[in-house]
């Protein structure tokens, strides 16, 4: 649970304690200058492109530059549709960067890891070519966490390095464990030259107080997203020429909220991202 939650009003706070902090913002693949305080902003697109492209938009305007870390085995959004490949061009033209956000398939914790990592980049960049050789993990196992003291995966930047986590301040906001205040505080009494800060799209854009309003508000993203396809249907497209109205949708969210409620081991602390 947060004090104020969390909001795209909180996410420029939180950029500017950054700065007033001394922090310049890094890209993950350039070597920091020796001198300067290096913030590293990772964003993991768990749920939503649109909503990653409308976080970039605030970076944008805020001149700032954070690396969005994409999913290729997503169950939620198809990376190499059209779609999302214009999403992800969007992410580019607002001066951000794109890089590989892994899932370990089932069933492959015994194959080459680096292997499969340099294979899932290498497919991603048949459709985006300036994709960053970087790489985080999304949901990590004891596998992938065990690999803190490796560099580089596959030929890509570690973003769990010990070098990026331990060895800096790393902070993040999953499962909205840390307040905005809190978050502000940690940077402005930083005891490390370089910082993570891992802020996902969806928990800032969608805002709440708790995960469950992360989630209630998630899935009107993933509708609208999805919905891209569906209207591809000329029957669906005739029907629905702007879309099923929001009414449809803030009705399922209600009903899904009311659900839950009661839903076993689904609480104000559940796990996003």
């Amino acid at each position: 649970m947060t004090q104020g939650g969390y909001s795209m009003a909180g996410y420029r706070r939180l950029i500017a304690a950054a700065r007033d902090a001394g922090f310049q913002f890094a890209s993950f693949v350039e070597e920091p200058s020796a001198p300067r305080r290096s913030l590293y902003l990772r964003h993991d697109v768990d749920f939503s492109l649109a909503a990653a492209v409308e976080l970039a938009e605030t970076n944008a305007a805020l001149g700032v530059r954070g690396t969005f870390f994409v999913l290729l085995r997503s169950e939620i959004y198809n990376l190499l549709s059209p779609w999302s490949v214009e999403r992800i061009r969007d992410l580019e033209r607002l001066g951000q960067e794109v890089a590989l956000h892994y899932l370990e398939p089932p069933g492959t914790q015994n194959d080459d890891l680096p292997g499969r990592v340099r294979e899932d980049f290498e497919t991603v960049c048949r459709e985006v070519p300036t994709l960053r050789r970087v790489v985080s993990w999304h949901n990590p196992s004891e596998r992938l966490l065990s690999l803190r003291g490796e560099n580089t995966v596959g030929g890509l930047v570690n973003a769990y390095s010990t070098a990026l986590t331990t060895d800096s301040l790393y902070l993040s906001d999953s499962n909205l464990r840390h307040s905005v205040e809190a978050l502000e505080a940690a940077l402005a009494n930083a005891p490390t030259r370089h910082a993570q800060l891992l802020l996902h799209p969806i928990n800032w854009v969608v805002g709440g107080c708790s995960v469950v309003d992360v989630l209630a508000g998630a899935w009107r993203h993933v509708i609208r997203d999805r919905e891209h396809g569906m209207r591809s249907n000329r029957v669906y497209a005739a029907g629905f020429p702007e879309g099923v109205p929001d009414t449809i949708i803030d009705g399922f969210v209600r009903d899904w909220r009311a659900a839950a409620v009661d839903a076993p081991g689904l609480t104000s602390t559940g796990t996003v991202g």
